[in-house]
């Protein structure tokens, strides 16, 4: 039509704006999901995935000790393997990003103002759903009502899945990559299982203790865990009870970008940095009955528990590409092709039952 000027972008300027709006969403300083953003910043990038993701265990001693007096003993030739293997399938997901030729026709001039938006909004379903996964897992449960298409994927909630990395048990019995944990109780095997407490709803009168004995607990067998590595998940109520009942020890300290004035809190107990979240307590089946919601998770990201994740597929997206079966879409895949990988849970711990 006379008069009407038709603004048309290639994909390839469509990717470059696309690829500007993901940079600028993760420069900022207060990105709304900062448990994502952590767990993939200490994530092991692998190159080659392979078909199943390997987990071997030191489980046993491979020989035994033999006493020596006079010099002409036979030593013991008892020996056995160490190892036992686990396996575990890859978790992957897409999340498309669509630009279709209806939606450059209806938004003349501004269609890349349209693909800021639909940009941030995948941006933050990602992150979001991550972060579901995570601490409560993709499978509906309770009044969770799960995540679509993240199956493969394992979680920290052990109570509301046998899967599930953690537990709400001191001697817990999960499968974990494929090994059945009461094979290795905590009697004889320690490591392979998490520091637990219920507080049975009582929090002043076992929510201090509660944390008190993790931190031993959890030195026992990491010795000085790393802040960089290491996060604690509260949720409000457990945050809120902790804080009035340590209020008078509190120390502010200044992070560094402000004047000597101004007293900025970032919380921490015990060396480990506090991140709040809404997905504590959570509401699975398991977990909104004994021993209760899960108040507070501690997670040391290095030797307790892990994210593996592909080189190249950590919610990475392509570049934009005709759909040719439709109309005129176009569009760009973000992907997520990883795994969470149990390590040694002795050095997490899960607090229940604190909200009050």
């Amino acid at each position: 039509m006379p008069g009407t000027t038709s603004v048309t972008y290639g994909n390839e300027e469509l990717s470059a704006h696309h690829a500007h709006h993901i940079a600028r969403l993760d420069r900022m300083r207060d990105r709304p999901y900062k448990v994502t953003e952590h767990i993939m910043s200490v994530a092991e990038k692998v190159p080659n995935p392979g078909v199943r993701m390997i987990k071997r265990w030191d489980v046993d001693r491979h020989s035994r000790f033999t006493r020596v007096q006079s010099g002409h003993e036979v030593y013991n030739t008892f020996a056995q393997p160490t190892m036992v293997p686990g396996t575990q399938t890859w978790g992957i997901v897409v999340l498309p990003v669509f630009i279709s030729r209806v939606d450059e026709v209806q938004n003349q001039g501004g269609v890349l103002n349209l693909l800021k938006e639909r940009t941030e909004t995948v941006h933050t379903h990602f992150r979001r759903a991550f972060e579901e996964v995570a601490l409560r897992g993709p499978a509906a449960s309770g009044t969770w009502t799960g995540v679509d298409g993240w199956d493969d994927f394992l979680t920290l909630n052990g109570a509301d899945s046998s899967t599930g990395l953690l537990e709400d048990a001191a001697d817990g019995g999960n499968t974990l990559h494929g090994i059945v944990k009461t094979s290795y109780p905590v009697a004889t095997h320690p490591q392979f299982h998490n520091f637990f407490r219920d507080c049975a709803g009582a929090f002043a009168t076992n929510g201090l203790n509660a944390l008190y004995d993790s931190t031993i607990h959890n030195q026992l067998f990491e010795g000085n865990p790393s802040a960089a590595n290491s996060k604690w998940y509260w949720s409000q109520a457990f945050a809120q009870l902790t804080k009035r009942s340590l209020r008078s020890l509190e120390r502010y300290d200044s992070d560094g970008t402000m004047d000597d004035g101004a007293r900025v809190s970032h919380m921490r107990y015990g060396g480990i940095p506090v991140e709040l979240t809404t997905l504590l307590p959570n509401t699975g089946a398991s977990t909104t009955t004994t021993p209760g919601p899960w108040s507070a998770v501690r997670v040391n990201w290095k030797d307790g528990c892990q994210f593996r994740v592909v080189s190249g597929y950590e919610m990475k997206f392509d570049p934009f590409q005709d759909l040719p079966t439709t109309v005129g879409s176009r569009v760009s895949l973000g992907w997520l092709w990883g795994q969470f990988v149990g390590h040694r849970p002795a050095t997490c711990a899960v607090i229940a039952d604190a909200e009050a």
